[in-house]
């Protein structure tokens, strides 16, 4: 059935059906790979990568499912025909595995905060995990749905769901900032502690070398010298105790895996800032040349997260390389 309002222009059409096209094969391929490395590799068995790798999941449904609907629409509104019942069961399909997505993100931040700064709870966390994590997969993956079936479902279709969408948007990065916020503000408040530190034991050093004569000593007793070299030493027994090599190492580690899922969900962010604002600006999300791009750009980014995990992250990059050796020592013996 030709609609006009389906339409779009062929050169258009050709550049988002391939670049869809591409995303789907070496997002599925790099998705496959997380999967398979965080199941195989015993150092990656941690709260964060169970996370990562339902994430991997749900980008790899996008890549499956949801990208090949998104080249049949395109493909058919070439030649300006309107797929009502496929568009209806794309937009299902993308904002159950895209709010899967988010949900994810959200708990790792969650997880991180923890990690970090809370590392005891934490680890009861990562334990709780390991038990029931498919308690922790059916809430990931449940409240997208609850979220996107009842939109699609009325009668006023696309309005209600943009509502809930936006609904779930909010909170999910409510928690994501609110987790990243306290990140912040603790490492902050950490870093002016330790440099006070550091300033107070530079200046009693400056104080001994000042004491030579009596009256510099009765000086330096009477600002209370004794009693800051006690309360210095006391923290740095604290210090020592604390922060052992092996804890100072695991809080590194830690770090870097904020950071690593800090670059995914920007990266998510900034990929579906152009769809959040047809949400907004248009509820009905007619197609045309913005809209268009705005899904493919979004989809897209199902593609990226494999390369940020390698790159961004070492333990990660090495399980990779031996998981990757692996296999293809198993495709050379056949």
């Amino acid at each position: 059935m030709l609609n006009s309002s389906c339409a779009i222009r062929e050169l258009e059409g050709i550049a988002a059906f391939s670049v869809n096209i591409v995303s789907a094969f070496l997002g599925s391929l790099g998705n496959i790979l997380v999967c398979i490395t965080v199941c195989s590799s015993p150092r990656l068995h941690k709260a964060w990568c169970y996370f990562i790798c339902s994430l991997s999941l749900a980008d790899l449904l996008v890549n499956l499912v949801v990208q090949p609907m998104e080249v049949i629409l395109t493909f058919t509104r070439m030649n300006g025909v309107c797929q009502h019942t496929l568009r209806d069961a794309f937009r299902l399909a993308a904002y159950i595995t895209c709010g899967a997505s988010l949900m994810n993100l959200a708990l790792m931040s969650v997880e991180r905060c923890l990690a970090i700064f809370w590392p005891l709870k934490q680890r009861q966390l990562q334990r709780l995990t390991r038990r029931k994590i498919f308690a922790l997969f059916l809430i990931i993956w449940g409240i997208p749905c609850l979220l996107a079936f009842p939109g699609i479902i009325a009668e006023r279709g696309t309005r209600l769901s943009s509502i809930l969408v936006l609904i779930g948007l909010a909170g999910c990065y409510g928690v994501i900032l609110t987790s990243y916020g306290i990140l912040f503000m603790r490492t902050r408040a950490h870093f002016k502690v330790h440099q006070a530190t550091t300033l107070t034991v530079r200046e009693f050093a400056q104080g001994n070398k000042s004491t030579d004569s009596p009256n510099a000593r009765c000086e330096f007793k009477t600002c209370g010298t004794k009693n800051k070299r006690e309360s210095e030493t006391n923290a740095t027994k604290k210090g020592r105790e604390s922060e052992t090599p092996v804890a100072k190492k695991r809080r590194e580690s830690e770090k870097r895996a904020a950071k690593t899922i800090a670059v995914v969900i920007a990266l998510f962010t900034l990929s579906w800032v152009p769809y959040g604002y047809v949400l907004v600006s248009d509820p009905e999300q007619n197609v045309n040349s913005f809209y268009i791009w705005a899904v493919t750009v979004g989809l897209s980014n199902s593609a990226v997260n494999p390369l940020v995990y390698f790159f961004s992250n070492k333990a990660f990059r090495k399980s990779s390389k031996q998981t990757l050796r692996s296999l293809f020592c198993c495709c050379e013996d056949y």
